[in-house]
C-alpha cells in the first residue's frame, strides 16, 4: 500500500498554470508596446509645439520673419509660394532659442519634423511626420479638409497625404 503524505500537482495542472501565465504576459507586453508608442507620439507633439515657440521667438527678433531654409524649388499655392523642407535645415537658426534641438524619439538620423514657410516669411508650420499610435493627436484627418491653413494645404498636396495618414501640425 502506498502512503501519500505529500500531494503534488499533475503535469496537466502545471501546463494550465503556465499557459495562463503566458497569456497574461502577452497581454501585458502588448499593452506596454502601445504605451511606448503613445509616449513617443506625445513627445513628438510637445517637441513640435516647442519648435513653434522657438520659431515665434526667432520671428520677433528678425522683423517678424520666420527662418528661410533656402529652398531651391518653392511650391506654388494660389499666388503664394511655400518652401517645404526637413526641420534640420533651420536647426542652426533656432540654436539660440531651443537647445538641445528636439529629435525624433525613435532616434536615428532624422529629426521627424518638417518645416513649411511662405516665401514672404510671414507664415510657417511645423509638421510631425509620423504619429504611431495615438490617432486622436492628429489634426489633419483629411487631405481635403477646408479648415486647413494655406501653409498646410500645400504640404498636404505636395506630400500626397492620404486619408490613412495621420499628421500633427502647428501653424503660425
Amino acid at each position: 500500500m502506498i502512503n501519500r503524505k505529500f500531494r503534488s500537482f499533475t503535469l496537466v495542472e502545471l501546463m494550465v498554470v503556465v499557459t495562463v501565465i503566458l497569456i497574461l504576459t502577452t497581454f501585458v507586453s502588448l499593452s506596454l508596446v502601445n504605451s511606448k508608442k503613445k509616449a513617443r507620439d506625445e513627445k513628438r507633439v510637445i517637441d513640435a509645439n516647442n519648435i513653434a515657440v522657438a520659431l515665434d521667438q526667432y520671428a520677433l527678433d528678425h522683423q517678424r520673419k520666420y527662418p528661410d531654409p533656402g529652398c531651391a524649388y518653392p511650391q506654388q499655392v494660389g499666388v503664394e509660394q511655400f518652401c517645404i523642407t526637413d526641420i534640420k535645415n533651420i536647426a542652426s537658426d533656432l540654436a539660440n532659442y531651443l537647445s538641445p534641438f528636439p529629435q525624433d524619439p525613435l532616434g536615428g538620423t532624422g529629426y521627424g519634423y518638417d518645416y513649411v514657410v511662405g516665401s514672404d516669411g510671414q507664415r510657417s508650420a511645423v509638421i510631425v511626420k509620423k504619429i504611431e499610435a495615438e490617432k486622436s493627436l492628429c489634426n489633419v484627418t483629411s487631405p481635403t479638409d477646408a479648415d486647413l491653413p494655406d501653409v498646410m494645404k500645400k504640404y498636404v498636396s505636395g506630400k500626397r497625404i492620404t486619408t490613412q495618414d495621420c499628421l500633427y501640425y502647428v501653424a503660425r
